[in-house]
């Protein structure tokens, strides 16, 4: 055997024990790649577990808010139309709660795109709920049960749940949004015009906004002045708009100023001045009636 052999041989032998080498590296590799694989599986079992028992409280929460919402609100809340009427009837300020006023209360971070909040606005907006007045109904939401209230209360309940005045009759804040129209039709909008038919009305909305006093709606009032706000932010306001509505004699005030509404209403209302928050009253006309945008799609101004 020559030299050239030798060295073949021998890188052979090298290459040879490399293999084996990778060989036993590979091996073990895959023996771990198998202990990982069962213990991946095994983790997943575990969440899957977890996640199990955790929609399983959620849903036990849910059901036990739900019994809350109906003992503490839904049971003694007014329907579309008795929450027109009582207002008609008593003449009762309106002031109106949905998810926006709920949030500000419940998260000081929270800001809503027309209205930023601040801790003055959470303790005006918590006591115009917590408060009762004899001459001012409270609107609450309806008893909903679409995706977005639902998740919505659990989110905002823990802070709005001790603010709820026990044994205090509530009107129904979406008397103002399509849903009145969709059950109610032309009753429901004959029930907003007997309100305000043959009286002086005081509009107060934002500069630009889209509110409109659309003739389907108010074309039986007397008479028709108009108080413009800020466009947004409209809560720094209040001051002046009060100062500026006391001045005018109103009879009946109705406001479109999203949160700011809420608490100009009750303020109003301590001064024996009837004010109501109408929200998105003529833009859920419109939706309704006319196939118009959902309000809260539309510009804050109009284009």
């Amino acid at each position: 055997m020559n030299m050239d052999q030798d060295q073949v041989i021998n890188s052979l032998n090298t290459t040879n024990t490399l293999l084996q080498t990778l060989i036993e590296q590979l091996t073990r590799l895959e023996r771990k790649h198998d202990e990982t694989n069962k213990e991946l599986v095994r983790l997943a079992e575990h969440i899957g577990g977890m996640r199990t028992r955790v929609s399983m409280i959620s849903q036990m929460s849910l059901v036990n808010l739900r019994k809350e919402l109906q003992e503490l609100i839904f049971s003694k809340q007014l329907s579309y139309l008795d929450t027109l009427d009582t207002i008609r009837r008593d003449r009762m300020s309106f002031a109106r709660f949905g998810d926006g006023e709920f949030l500000l209360i419940s998260d000081y971070e929270r800001h809503l795109r027309f209205q930023r909040n601040s801790p003055s606005l959470q303790d005006d907006l918590a006591e115009v709920l917590s408060v009762p007045s004899s001459n001012l109904l409270v609107g609450l939401p309806d008893r909903s049960q679409s995706l977005h209230w639902e998740r919505v209360w659990p989110r905002v309940w823990p802070r709005i749940e001790p603010l709820i005045p026990r044994g205090t009759t509530f009107g129904n804040a979406d008397v103002s949004r399509r849903f009145c129209f969709e059950l109610h039709g032309q009753d429901g909008v004959q029930a907003w015009r007997r309100i305000w038919n043959d009286r002086d009305v005081t509009l107060v909305y934002g500069a630009g906004s889209r509110f409109s006093a659309i003739s389907e709606l108010f074309d039986g009032v007397k008479s028709i002045q108009r108080i413009e706000s800020k466009p947004t932010n409209a809560y720094s306001d209040l001051d002046r708009l009060e100062t500026e509505i006391r001045k005018s004699d109103p009879d009946i005030v109705l406001i479109a100023l999203g949160p700011a509404a809420t608490v100009l209403s009750k303020r109003l209302s301590e001064s024996g001045i009837q004010a109501l928050d109408i929200g998105h009253l003529s833009s859920s006309y419109a939706e309704h009636f006319s196939g118009g945008p959902v309000p809260e799609d539309s510009p804050l101004a109009r284009q």
